[in-house]
């Protein structure tokens, strides 16, 4: 039952054009389209086609590091590296562990708060993607996740920690797994989806994949070592390392996160491609007879004037 739904599910239309399937192309097109559209699924799909044909003729893995691909790469690997480098390992999968270590609430009661809390601030992100928009959310949840571990190693400084200090730890605790599900949770699928160009997408995500794969292995191993004895004997001062960790990733965001907010894949080729500043791509001002711009114009309801003007600018 669940291969028939994922086989019933509506590919992308730039995939199936990718794999030269023009008519299924068409028929997902409009259906995603839907009824009542005021610009025909068939001129969509020429501008799309034109935005695929424009792309150099890329391919191999070496593709990935050279000209305005190698920004692309970067982009996705260090989204790829800061979704685990963070502590969402610590919070996530030791946490019940860390809170029964304190010994003075129920780690189960926090367990199912965690999880509670997790399913409402996750459909919280989801909304906030495309009204925020990708690089505030990174920034603010960078400059979240930091200010809470930075609390939480606080607390944990003096010893033997106190009733009260082991409480404003799992809240400080808490609010990082909070703010973390709600920002750098689901920026990271997003964002391995948008950044990559479409000749090289499967490569890049691979890429992107194995960065997360490798942290993630990194950070599941040390975890143990780092709060428990007879090794570091840390504790809730992880919070220290994992706080610089999320400076690091503020600083990331800050320099080389681009916003994508608003933009169709073939206007992220365009800035790419441009050279646009990473940090500035919010600010950029698509041309008139840019592709890529009209048909994130008709992405967002544009009017049938200006995809038939941008056909007529092709042809010319």
């Amino acid at each position: 039952m669940f291969d028939d739904r994922v086989n019933a599910a509506i590919q992308s239309p730039r995939w199936l054009l990718l794999q030269d399937r023009d008519e299924e192309a068409l028929q997902a097109l409009k259906t995603l389209r839907g009824k009542g559209n005021e610009i025909s699924a068939e001129e969509e799909l020429e501008l799309i086609r034109v935005c695929l044909r424009e792309e150099a003729d890329q391919g191999t893995y070496a593709d990935l590091f050279k000209g305005h691909n190698r920004r692309r790469t970067l982009v996705v690997c260090g989204v790829a590296f800061f979704f685990q480098a963070t502590g969402q390992v610590f919070s996530g999968h030791y946490g019940t562990i860390f809170v029964q270590s304190l010994g003075t609430v129920n780690p189960w009661n926090i367990t199912v708060s965690q999880s509670a809390l997790n399913t409402v601030t996750s459909f919280a992100g989801i909304l906030m993607l495309d009204r925020v928009g990708r690089r505030p959310l990174w920034l603010a949840g960078s400059f979240s996740l930091m200010v809470a571990l930075m609390i939480m190693g606080g607390l944990g400084v003096r010893q033997p920690i106190s009733f009260s200090s082991s409480q404003g730890i799992i809240a400080m605790m808490l609010i990082f797994q909070m703010a973390y599900v709600a920002t750098i949770g689901p920026l990271y699928y997003t964002m391995i989806a948008e950044v990559p160009a479409s000749l090289l997408r499967d490569k890049t995500v691979r890429v992107g994949a194995t960065v997360n794969i490798v942290t993630i292995f990194v950070v599941s191993f040390t975890v143990p070592y780092l709060l428990d004895a007879p090794y570091a004997d840390l504790g809730s001062q992880v919070g220290f390392i994992y706080g610089a960790m999320s400076f690091l990733s503020l600083v990331f965001g800050w320099f080389f996160l681009p916003e994508l907010k608003n933009r169709s894949l073939e206007e992220i080729d365009t800035l790419f491609e441009a050279k646009i500043p990473l940090r500035k791509f919010g600010q950029w001002e698509s041309g008139a007879d840019d592709v890529g711009a009209a048909i994130t114009r008709l992405e967002r309801g544009g009017k049938e004037d200006v995809l038939k003007g941008q056909l007529s600018h092709e042809v010319d």
